[in-house]
Formats: C-alpha cells, sequence, structure tokens
C-alpha cells in the first residue's frame, strides 16, 4: 500500500527547474545571467571561500526574498489534501534550496522536506550538502526510515535524470513534465501538464 508521496522541486512544485540558478543570478552581479549553476558546482567551486558581509538572518531573508511564486504550479494545495485525506504523507526531496522548499512546505502542508542549504558561518559563504543529486534515493531512504516506511510504500515523482534515482529507493517513479526523453525510461508513467492534480488520474491509493 502507498503510504508516502515524495517529489522533486524543481520541475515540479517549481515551474523553474533550478533554484540555484535563479538565486545565484539575483544574488550575482555577473552580466552573464544565463550560466547554469548547479548545486555541485557551488559546493565544489565556491564553498567557503566567498565572504559575506552580512549576518546569517539577514541573509536569509536575502534568499526568502528570492522565491518567486510565480513559478509556483498550480493545483499543489488539493493535491495535498487529497492525499492527506487518504492518509498519504506529501514530502519534498530536492537537491536545491532548503529556504525555498520551507516556503513551500508551510505554505502548502508538506508533511516533510530536506534540502540542500546556503548560509553563512564565519562570515564565509557554506554550502551545505544533505541530498547528493546524483543519488536521491539516499536522502529518499532517510525519510522513509523516519516515517517507518518501506521502499514499496511509496511513490516518487521528479522530471530529470538526478530525480530518476529515487526510482531506486520507491515501488514506483513517475514522470512530470520530464527534461529530457531518457527520464521517460525510468517512470512507471509521464505526464505533460501545467497542473499536478493531472497525476492524480492515476489511482495512486490503490498501488
Amino acid at each position: 500500500m502507498i503510504k508516502m508521496i515524495a517529489l522533486n522541486m524543481e520541475g515540479i512544485l517549481l515551474k523553474n527547474r533550478n533554484s540555484w540558478n535563479n538565486l545565484m543570478n539575483k544574488l550575482s552581479k555577473n552580466p552573464y545571467y544565463n550560466i547554469r549553476y548547479s548545486f555541485g558546482y557551488l559546493y565544489d567551486n565556491m564553498n567557503n571561500k566567498l565572504n559575506i558581509n552580512v549576518d546569517n538572518n539577514k541573509f536569509d531573508k536575502i534568499v526568502r526574498d528570492s522565491f518567486d511564486y510565480t513559478e509556483v504550479y498550480d493545483g499543489i494545495d488539493e493535491f495535498i489534501s487529497i492525499l492527506h485525506r487518504n492518509n498519504i504523507y506529501v514530502t519534498i526531496i530536492t537537491e536545491g534550496i532548503k529556504q525555498y522548499a520551507d516556503i513551500l512546505a508551510s505554505e502548502y502542508n508538506f508533511d516533510y522536506y530536506i534540502a540542500n542549504e546556503i548560509k553563512i558561518v564565519n562570515e564565509k559563504l557554506r554550502f551545505i550538502k544533505n541530498v547528493d543529486p546524483l543519488r536521491k534515493d539516499i536522502a529518499l531512504n532517510s525519510v522513509e526510515n523516519k516515517f517507518g516506511l518501506k521502499p514499496e510504500n511509496v511513490i516518487t515523482i521528479g522530471s530529470s535524470m538526478t530525480d530518476a534515482s529515487m526510482k531506486y529507493g520507491s515501488k514506483y517513479f513517475i514522470a512530470f513534465n520530464p527534461e529530457y526523453n531518457d527520464v521517460k525510461k525510468y517512470a512507471m508513467k509521464t505526464f505533460e501538464s501545467d497542473s499536478i492534480l493531472d497525476i492524480l488520474n492515476v489511482n495512486l491509493v490503490n498501488f
């Protein structure tokens, strides 16, 4: 029986597929706006190297203020409400920004989230890896353990090849607006839609 749905944030809850790119473009004076930042790039190349002249509370507010509500997909509140009525947990597993996940979790009543972090420690910018983009099944397993669940109790939903790694920690993987055709190879079912509600056309409760 399915007891939890675990979703990626980017491309599933947010139309923007790269929250780090979104944040860094807003923080940076770099004129090359279309640089594709990834958490791995930031973690490996900028961790503990940049001096930031604000305290962590102010920096946290800057990050939160960069969140764009126009990027949120329709139907999330109803999607979660339906699942909760069927006693199914709804969680976020993302390599994206913790503050963004926290905003979504608070706004839409997600049961739990795990995400990567950016903060100021001793006036240095720190990137903290809670989710390995290449092994999201490991983060998923930690959440399953928290709720006392097994992989056969979980359906995962994602849009990218890194999301597809969650297939190895769940019963089924669903592709929602997949970024590449290869993502579909890992999916039990694929949806192309402007609303996450369409996923519920599949009766997840009885899986």
